[in-house]
């Protein structure tokens, strides 16, 4: 069985479509996954520094709590 001219344009034509269409499918779904990281990129950042902030206030209080037990010895000595 052989194909005429215009069947086997129509063919050639309705593969490339159809791949043209698999390619933008694949490509949207790979950009959203790519945003998706970004956010959780920016979201690690954000936490990352309320670590930071979250840190340097623990060593304050555990300074605070020695200061507050040499106080209270003192107190109690005298």
């Amino acid at each position: 069985m052989s194909l005429t001219e215009n069947e086997t344009r129509f063919i050639i034509w309705f593969a490339v479509g159809v791949l043209t269409l698999l390619g933008v499918i694949v490509g949207w779904i790979l950009n959203r996954g790519v945003k998706q990281i970004e956010s959780i990129a920016a979201s690690l950042n954000k936490i990352e520094k309320d670590l930071s902030v979250l840190s340097n206030d623990h060593i304050n209080l555990k300074q605070d709590v020695v200061d507050v037990k040499n106080r209270v010895s003192k107190l109690e000595k005298a």
